[in-house]
């Protein structure tokens, strides 16, 4: 029979033979050794790799059966198991093994069990005493009577400042290579009497505007004769890159200034290529050209170019056709930090992006630590300020920012956070503790996590003295509101506990908050009891017979308004826009889209097309102010028009479009923006964000792979319609069964299984926190993210369901569901319970639900046309 061993804490610590110093440097060892008070050579050092790596994690000092003259000083006091295996003072093994048990197990002279880390096996030819790692010079035979004061040391080094950055160094020779040649000097004159040699009809028209003597000089007026030399800068792109980088006209930029020349030019001439933070700044000019019909066909040609500089891995020439030719900033820093040029691309970020948060990251990455705080102070993320502190080894000024990160984060009720914050980087639990039970009977939202998590960790950290805490936490920090939150974690707490006596107490609790509830009838945390006497076995049959008779019924909703649409179209579904709503649907002569103003006007437009079957078709909005809307398909629709322009009640305007230049096959999710549509698109089994500009011909500036711990994501499933692609900080997207956050440019992925295929998803930003209510092949379930972490996912609130099924999140945190002809609404009032607060049964299947003018009306559709505006209860 296979036994696996585990620690189980207790509130009887052992008798401290070792302990433990978290670090990887001498320093942080020889100072947490020096508090101890002990002497050297009494001690031996075992040094704890951490989990699948070479790396220390941390040092296990032996004190050698020496007493501890300050035991309270020890952070992480060891006991000593059978004369072989360390374990946690405050720990025991479990099951429990004999003193032969544990002779036969251990296998190593000794053992080390770390909580985290596993089992950790030395033999003692390996160790050596600290005493021997420690080198002192001999002593001097000089005579100090006659000493004088000799030169001070030199003060600590607290700052390294790098000179101005100029153009030079940011672009290097790029602009040289580019050159300045003027356009007329690259083609060859030729008279009308040279032999043909050849040249096709194109390099001739090329050679006659060049400027022969012997030809004519071209139209006289300047606008034709300016076109001209567009066309020949045009055609020149598609044959040398480089040499049309020279005549290259600067299209767009913040700080263009345009002039008109007292005499004007009708060739592009030798420009000044040298870039200058000035003159970005606008002390540069350029005469006025009329690019007219040519200007997106020189951008995307630009764009090439620069797209053509990255691939070969010249970052500068890059940076410098983004600046200068096409006015890109971003994408010039961007490209300066991949070359890793990162002091000349936060310049950039501060100066012209006023990116601040971007330039700070970039003088991290370039080592500039100093000029990186500063940022990061200003901008308020003093926790990044104290990491980089402590590299700099300013343990002080490391600690006075993280107590400003605490504030921060109290002042934004992220008790979790400030909680942790102060455990893991000030090493202070006592503080964290008192976080923890300042979030617990705070009332209303929290940023970061939820009541009962608050308590869990309280009580983690109180594990020493843990019956006191329950003791004290329900009599004197519980409020009302939190008793069944409160008996929600006693039961996590207690049930399981190893001591009998916490059981016991704990059972006590769970009989006197119940008999509470069920006085104020509140019956419905009667099931908790069977986790509290698991033997019980009639008690299961008494709770149901009791909560059967006193059984709370939902409140059904009430109409307080019914609409009828076009009942000769069958409805798809909705999105909702700031003052009204579009509603799509499908008919004989093809698609349809009503645009209601939610009150009593609507007006119906047709796209033309044959359509036979339902069509999956997600309606896509721009959130950031834009007028885009793109209807999206995994199958094709067939529609005579692709684009069309609308105006509403309100004057507004907005343009649907069905976007046929993005991916045909393999388009999971898409975000629009004012400037940028981005998508994630599966291609040959690699998931990527691909970006695209929103410009007249959507040309793709960029393309990035996502990766999951610096892995591509190679083997990815997707089943269902294109999704709207969530952003709060990192992309949101669900593809199989896992929710995927991702970088910008798809570093730094991580998923959350929820072990059943994901079919649908909607979400809900609050602050930080991203909360989703998702649809899977085994029910409906709430999760709720914040960044890359997951801080509470719901068990599932319903049965098994489908994909249609309808959800819209309401602005109290309300959720409401259209399963089918089912309409229910949820509510979380705090912890972990999820509550049916209201349902209603419709006639026909429920296409959209969504919000009204009346934060306490929902409108509902049918897929028949039926429209109903809805009371919800108090």
């Amino acid at each position: 029979m296979k036994i696996t061993l585990g620690l189980q804490y207790t509130s009887v610590p052992g008798i401290a033979e070792a302990a433990f110093i978290y670090g990887d440097t001498p320093c942080i060892w020889l100072q947490e050794i020096d508090r101890w008070q002990m002497p050297m050579k009494t001690l031996i050092a075992l040094p704890i790799p951490q989990p699948h790596s070479a790396e220390i994690a941390g040092l296990l000092v032996l004190f050698n059966h020496a007493v501890p003259p300050f035991p309270e000083r020890l952070q992480h006091p060891y006991q000593l198991l059978g004369d072989k295996l360390f374990i946690p003072a405050n720990a025991s093994l479990t099951p429990a093994m004999e003193a032969a048990e544990l002779q036969q197990l251990l296998i190593w002279d000794w053992q080390v069990f770390h909580p985290s880390i596993g089992f950790i096996g030395y033999d003692k030819e390996q160790l050596l005493p600290l005493a021997s790692l420690l080198t002192f010079p001999a002593p001097s035979a000089n005579s100090w009577e006659q000493a004088r004061i000799g030169a001070f040391t030199a003060p600590p080094l607290q700052k390294i400042m790098v000179s101005d950055t100029t153009p030079e160094i940011i672009f290097g020779e790029a602009p040289q290579q580019i050159g300045n040649t003027p356009l007329s000097d690259i083609f060859s004159s030729q008279g009308p009497d040279a032999p043909d040699t050849g040249k096709s009809i194109f390099s001739k028209l090329l050679s006659f505007f060049s400027g022969n003597k012997n030809t004519p000089t071209g139209p006289p007026d300047l606008e034709q004769r300016r076109q001209q030399e567009l066309e020949r800068l045009s055609a020149l792109f598609d044959t040398d890159t480089d040499e049309a980088l020279k005549y290259a006209l600067p299209l767009d930029s913040p700080y263009l200034s345009r002039k008109s020349a007292d005499q004007p030019s009708s060739s592009l001439q030798r420009r000044d290529t040298n870039f200058s933070l000035g003159k970005l700044g606008g002390a540069g000019t350029t005469e006025y050209w009329n690019t007219g019909n040519y200007h997106e066909t020189l951008r995307e040609k630009y764009v090439k170019a620069a797209l053509a500089a990255l691939n070969a891995r010249d970052y500068r020439k890059a940076a410098y056709v983004y600046a200068h030719l096409l006015g890109d900033y971003h994408m010039a820093a961007h490209a300066l930090e991949q070359g890793h040029y990162y002091r000349e691309a936060a310049t950039l970020y501060l100066e012209h992006l006023n990116n601040n948060s971007a330039a700070a990251a970039a003088f991290e990455k370039g080592g500039l630590l100093q000029e990186a705080i500063e940022i990061y102070i200003t901008l308020g993320q003093f926790e990044k300020a104290g990491d980089l502190y402590v590299r700099l080894e300013q343990p002080e000024k490391a600690g006075q920012q993280y107590q400003q990160a605490i504030a921060l984060l109290l002042d934004n009720k992220n008790y979790s956070g400030a909680a942790q914050l102060a455990l893991e980087k000030l090493r202070e639990p006592e503080q964290a503790k008192q976080h923890l039970l300042t979030g617990w009977t705070t009332s209303g939202w929290m940023s970061g996590s939820t009541h009962t998590g608050l308590l869990e960790q309280y009580f983690q950290l109180s594990a020493d003295n843990l019956r006191e805490a329950l003791e004290n936490v329900y009599r004197e920090h519980t409020p009302a509101v939190r008793e069944t939150d409160f008996l929600t974690v006693l039961k996590d707490v207690t049930t399981v506990h190893t001591d009998s006596d916490i059981r016991n107490f704990g059972i006590d609790l769970a009989y006197e908050i119940i008999g509470k509830k069920i006085q104020t009838k509140e019956p419905e945390q009667l099931h908790l009891l069977k986790h509290f006497l698991p033997g019980d076995k009639l008690l299961a049959e008494d709770i149901n017979r009791y909560t059967s008779e006193n059984k709370i019924v939902p409140k059904q909703l009430k109409a307080e308004k019914i609409l009828s649409f076009a009942t000769d179209i069958r409805w798809l579904g909705g999105l909702q826009l700031p003052d009204q709503l579009l509603f799509l649907g499908f008919g004989e002569k093809g698609l349809y889209l009503l645009d209601f103003d939610m009150a009593d006007k609507w007006y119906y437009k047709l796209w033309e097309g044959r359509i036979t079957t339902p069509p999956d078709i997600t309606m896509i909005y721009q959130h950031d102010g834009g007028k885009y809307i793109y209807l999206l398909g995994q199958t094709d629709f067939p529609i005579k028009e692709k684009s069309s322009t609308h105006r509403n009640n309100t004057g507004n305007s907005f343009t649907i479009q069905k976007p046929d230049w993005l991916p045909t096959s393999g388009l999971v999710a898409l975000h629009i923006q004012k400037n940028l549509t981005t998508t994630v698109c599966i291609n040959n089994g690699v998931l990527s964000l691909m970006r695209y500009m929103q410009t007249d011909n959507f040309p793709l500036c960029g393309n990035y792979v996502c990766k999951l711990d610096d892995v591509p994501i190679s083997s990815v499933q997707y089943n269902g319609r294109v999704q709207q692609l969530e952003y709060n900080t990192y992309y949101y997207f669900y593809l199989g069964t896992k929710i995927f956050t991702a970088a910008i440019d798809g570093t730094n992925a991580v998923t959350h299984d929820l072990g059943a295929e994901i079919l649908n998803m909607s979400v809900m930003h609050i602050f930080t926190t991203v909360r989703l209510a998702v649809v899977t092949t085994e029910g409906l379930m709430m999760v709720f993210l914040s960044g890359k972490k997951m801080l509470w996912k719901s068990d599932y609130l319903t049965e098994k369901i489908t994909r249609k099924t309808v959800l819209t999140w309401l602005p109290d945190e309300r959720l409401v569901a259209g399963m089918g002809k089912l309409v229910i609404v949820y509510a979380k009032p705090g912890g972990n319970r999820i509550n049916r607060i209201a349902r209603f049964t419709t006639a026909a299947s429920v296409c959209a639900i969504t919000k009204m003018p009346n934060p306490q009306q929902i409108g509902i559709l049918e897929e028949n046309g039926r429209f109903g505006i809805y009371d919800l209860p108090d």
